[in-house]
This record gives structure tokens, C-alpha cells and sequence, in this order.
């Protein structure tokens, strides 16, 4: 390939597995797939040796497929990431005005909730991979 079908072909890659990103995440919230499939820093960690184990470009597609992953989730509209405040910005020009300061304190705090939620079955799920 030369460079410019190598970026095309990198941009069909990145919306790839963007795709099966958001699929999985919305097949975990509706119930299709199980919370044991979330994992943190452990399971990174390990995937991250196997992923070497099979070789360099094993571990740069491995690492490509993390990067992605970690910036698609950051714009999902929870309001203490990207996405949230981006969505209450969108908010303001649509309406003219910023949110509702009380309002906006309690959706922050679901989206804090929600985020320490999926923290707390990550970690968990890292600790049942070790000992289990």
C-alpha cells in the first residue's frame, strides 16, 4: 500500500473497531453480554503480554485497538468525560443558555456514580482473574 491507501485503510480499521466497541458496550447496558467482560488494569496488563507474546505487530494492533477503545468511550456522553461536557456545551447553543447548575450538579453526579461503578466490576473482575 502507499501512504494514502494505508491512512484509508487505517481510518476503515479505526471505524471497525469503533463499531464493535459501541456494540459491545450497548449489548453490556441491555444485558445481551455480561459485566465479567469489563476488565481494568490487570486485564490490560496480561492482554497486553499475550498480545507481545505473538509478536510486535500483534502488540502495536493490540495497543491501536486500546487507543481507540479508550478515546471512543472517553466521548460517550457521561458528564464527567469529554462527551459530557461536550453535550452540555451542545446544550448551550441549542437553547441559548447553560444547564441548570443544579441540574447539572446531579447529572455530574450520576455520571461520577456510574463511572465508579464500572471502575469498581473492573477491579473486581481483575481480582476474580487472579484468584479464580
Amino acid at each position: 500500500m502507499n501512504i494514502l491507501q494505508s491512512i484509508y485503510q487505517g481510518y476503515l480499521d479505526v471505524v471497525d473497531i469503533s463499531k464493535l466497541i459501541l456494540q459491545t458496550f450497548g449489548q453490556i447496558l441491555i444485558g445481551n453480554k455480561s459485566l465479567d467482560e469489563i476488565g481494568g488494569t490487570i486485564t490490560i496488563a496480561k492482554e497486553s503480554g499475550n498480545s507481545l507474546a505473538q509478536g510486535p505487530i500483534s502488540f502495536v494492533l493490540f495497543l491501536a485497538m486500546l487507543s481507540v477503545n479508550l478515546g471512543l468511550l472517553n466521548f460517550l456522553p457521561i458528564p464527567v468525560l469529554d462527551g459530557g461536557h461536550l453535550a452540555f456545551i451542545i446544550y448551550q447553543v441549542i437553547f441559548g443558555k447553560p444547564v441548570n447548575q443544579s441540574i447539572k450538579n446531579i447529572i455530574i453526579t450520576l455520571g461520577v456514580g456510574l463511572l465508579v461503578f464500572f471502575i469498581v466490576i473492573s477491579i473486581a473482575n481483575d481480582i476474580k482473574g487472579i484468584v479464580f
